[in-house]
């Protein structure tokens, strides 16, 4: 009997070990390894474009049509300045942010020249912005007024696109020809000359 017990025991030890070896190897206290993160996306690039908005390219081919539609592109821009309204999504856009655009330098000699055609067209453009006032809110909290608004637009997700140049790009008007400056000294006018005082008649009694 004694024998029996003394096998059992000699087993039982036997089993005992690996099972403790194997539930410290399990442990999970026991330090990992180094985890593997997987990268993060990256981020889209600044100034990158937006399908909503125009690239430079589109802005000066609108500025192109606008200056030469005519009624029918001034009615269609009215038609539109006046579906903005409480409820409409509008976001403003600094063109010289635009897809495309050039240096700053160039991008305003580069406007200057697309807007001065459609002079009178853009005039239109800004009576319609002043009437809207949910728009000209808009433009006041952002410290902009309807002047400068070069174009605007709708996209497909029903968004407007309100085109502003900064501040200081503003047109120029043609320079009206020069006037005379009121203290330049006038050319001198001739003297007239006063006629001969006329020969006085000889003396009474003067002698021959």
């Amino acid at each position: 009997m004694k024998k029996l017990i003394a096998a059992l025991l000699a087993s039982s030890v036997a089993v005992a070990v690996p099972v403790a070896a194997f539930a410290q190897a399990a442990d999970p206290a026991a330090p990992a390894g180094p985890s593997v993160t997987a990268p993060a996306p990256a981020a889209p690039a600044a100034g990158a474009g937006d399908e909503n908005q125009y690239s430079w390219t589109d802005l000066l081919a609108s500025l192109n049509v606008q200056a030469a539609g005519g009624g029918s592109t001034l009615s269609a821009m009215n038609d539109l300045v006046a579906g903005i309204g409480e409820s409409s999504n509008i976001q403003l856009v600094d063109v010289f942010t635009l897809e495309g655009a050039p240096p700053e330098s160039d991008s305003a000699s580069d406007l200057q020249a697309a807007l001065e055609p459609g002079d009178q067209a853009l005039g239109d453009l800004h009576t319609a912005i002043t009437a809207n006032t949910v728009l000209m809110m808009k433009l006041e909290e952002a410290g902009r007024t309807a002047s400068d608004v070069v174009a605007v637009n709708s996209a497909a997700d029903g968004t407007f696109m309100i085109y502003v140049r900064p501040a200081g790009t503003a047109i120029d008007p043609a320079a009206p020809s020069a006037a005379p400056d009121a203290g330049a000294a006038a050319p001198a006018s001739p003297t007239p000359m006063a006629p001969a005082a006329p020969s006085a008649p000889p003396a009474s009694g003067a002698g021959y």
